[in-house]
């Protein structure tokens, strides 16, 4: 809400939250449904102490976009909203749609003379002065493009990210620039006549003077740092490869500050940043890939973090290697255990044995059978088979240019085929069929190579879902 002070009172008026400017007892309100022009306090208690949908009047609405932020000059009233930046003429009673320079999500706009400051959420901030457009991100100046507050002196601009505040000077707008308390989120920022910045981050409240904050700040240098590694002091750990054994780091830092004992911390791998005196003990690290930063701070300055990678490396018989040369020597001492002591006793079932595993392997399938007329094993391969059709314990096998009588039974037939593909179906108590050799499909029969095989009572549901599975395949 905000507060108004009338006859020396103090009258609170609930807005709700959002934006809001005054100026000459005109009103404009920002919220989620949009920008608001009211025309004096008592016109908005009524609205909504009547109906808080009343707001919603045209005369009253200027803008059916959520609003972030307002600010107003002499001719225009800039509206930053989710979409982008709008600008209300306040004579004509215009709207200006945004271009594609500012067609992003806004979160806060300044002015300051002929200059203006547009701070994007996500893209950096804009510089306007005069007929200089300057788009200030990453890539060239800012410390983060996640802008969240700006502000503009005579000499600076002011600029507050999720990654501390720059200053960057109005002369070299992109080519300088000074960051302020790193590493954290600026919420607020107010510039008073007394040329003193009030900045509000996660931490508190802090007052910067400009005279000062024109110089870079005070850096702690370092003095000394030395590592050891199972009690050995080494030289250089930084892109080193260590054992996995060789678990047990310590680190000891020296910063140097001739104003006060400044404060140390750390974090391992991007985690919560742990203040230490002057030694680090990791203890019992697992292997892994590990980043250190060290950084010291005071209340005069703080220093340049300094990052140092090593890798704590497997045990020897974890690696990918050793499991290979282990999976290769149990599986040559199976085949030594197979040729030796199996296929000295019985060398035909061995032979058949591996002819079953070679089926399983090769890319063409095929079934052995006993061909009545010689008594020989034969090899058919899948691809050749038409259907089947049984006659006692006699199966025939119909290929595409000959046939192949064996002794068995359909149902043990069937039951082979099937373990090696699932291609084949039986339609009727004498007849399987292998479904991709299936011409044409009819109530009572199947079409196979121009031969109609008939459907059996028992079997006609089961084989015409099978075929309609391997239709929609």
């Amino acid at each position: 809400g905000l507060i108004s002070k009338e006859d020396e009172k103090l009258i609170y008026h609930r807005t709700g939250v959002g934006p809001f400017l005054f100026n000459d007892s005109i009103f404009y309100l920002g919220s989620k449904t949009g920008t608001f022009r009211i025309d004096d306090l008592q016109t908005l208690d009524h609205l909504l102490r009547s109906n808080l949908n009343l707001i919603n009047d045209v005369s009253h609405h200027l803008l059916h976009d959520f609003t972030t932020c307002l600010a107003l000059n002499e001719e225009f009233l800039f509206i930053g909203t989710k979409s982008g930046l709008f600008k209300f003429n306040l004579s004509s009673g215009q709207l200006s749609q945004p271009n594609s320079e500012v067609a992003f999500e806004i979160s806060d706009i300044k002015l300051w003379n002929k200059e203006e400051l547009i701070l994007f959420k996500e893209q950096g901030a804009l510089y306007i002065i005069e007929n200089d457009t300057f788009h200030l991100k990453v890539d060239n100046l800012l410390s983060s493009d996640f802008c969240t507050k700006g502000e503009i002196s005579e000499s600076s601009v002011y600029i507050g990210t999720s990654n501390g505040l720059n200053q960057i000077p109005k002369k070299y707008p992109t080519e300088e620039n000074v960051v302020f308390f790193k590493n954290q989120l600026i919420n607020d920022l107010a510039l008073t006549n007394s040329n003193s910045l009030y900045v509000a981050t996660e931490d508190g409240l802090y007052r910067l003077n400009q005279a000062k904050s024109k110089s870079r700040p005070y850096m702690i240098p370092l003095a000394n740092y030395r590592v050891e590694v199972n009690g050995q002091q080494i030289d250089n750990i930084n892109e080193s490869k260590l054992s996995y054994y060789e678990n047990q780091l310590i680190f000891e830092y020296e910063f140097v500050s001739f104003r006060e004992k400044p404060t140390c911390s750390f974090s391992l791998n991007k985690s919560k940043w742990i203040i230490f005196e002057d030694r680090i003990n990791l203890t019992d690290l697992p292997p892994n890939d590990y980043t250190l930063e060290v950084k010291a701070q005071s209340s005069q300055g703080l220093s340049e973090p300094i990052v140092m990678s090593f890798t704590i490396n497997v045990p020897w018989w974890t690696s990918w290697w050793f499991k290979l040369i282990l999976f290769l020597s149990i599986s040559l001492l199976v085949y030594w255990f197979f040729r030796v002591r199996i296929l000295t006793y019985n060398r035909d079932i061995v032979r058949e044995m591996l002819q079953i595993i070679l089926v399983r392997i090769k890319k063409e399938k095929y079934i052995i059978v006993k061909d009545i007329k010689d008594g020989s094993k034969t090899k058919i391969p899948l691809k050749d088979i038409l259907y089947l059709e049984s006659s006692k314990n006699y199966v025939t096998f119909y290929l595409e240019n000959k046939k192949v009588v064996c002794r068995a039974t359909l149902k043990e037939t069937l039951s082979d085929l099937l373990e090696i593909s699932s291609g084949f179906v039986q339609v009727h108590r004498t007849y399987v069929v292998q479904l991709k050799k299936v011409e044409a499909v009819h109530n009572d029969f199947v079409k196979v190579n121009e031969i109609q095989i008939p459907f059996g009572a028992a079997y006609v549901d089961s084989a015409k879902e099978k075929m309609d599975l391997l239709k929609k395949r």
